[in-house]
């Protein structure tokens, strides 16, 4: 595996863990989530449930800046203005469940 795979890894934990305290459903998409993952790739998440636009704001302001703090760049979408994303999404557990 790509080094910044494991990066992509701590973030995505953290942000699990914060997740799971709020009682947020989350899930990871993209390179990461399929593990094809290189040097430039950020972290695609995807927040299950649906908010109201404050709270989103609080939620997404949040998740980025733990992304931010394990030097991750969070590509954030949220799945009812996503739906389509639920799809190709995987939990956390699924990912490293792999390794």
């Amino acid at each position: 595996m790509h080094s910044r795979f494991w990066q992509l890894l701590d973030a995505a934990s953290d942000i699990q863990d914060f997740c799971d305290r709020e009682g947020i459903t989350v899930g990871f998409f993209g390179s990461f989530a399929d593990g094809t993952c290189d040097g430039n790739s950020d972290l695609d998440i995807l927040i299950i449930d649906g908010f109201d636009p404050p709270r989103r704001f609080r939620v997404a302001s949040q998740i980025e800046d733990i992304a931010f703090s394990r030097g991750v760049l969070p590509d954030i979408a949220f799945r009812d203005l996503s739906p389509h994303l639920k799809k190709t999404c995987r939990s956390f557990h699924a990912i490293r469940e792999e390794l």
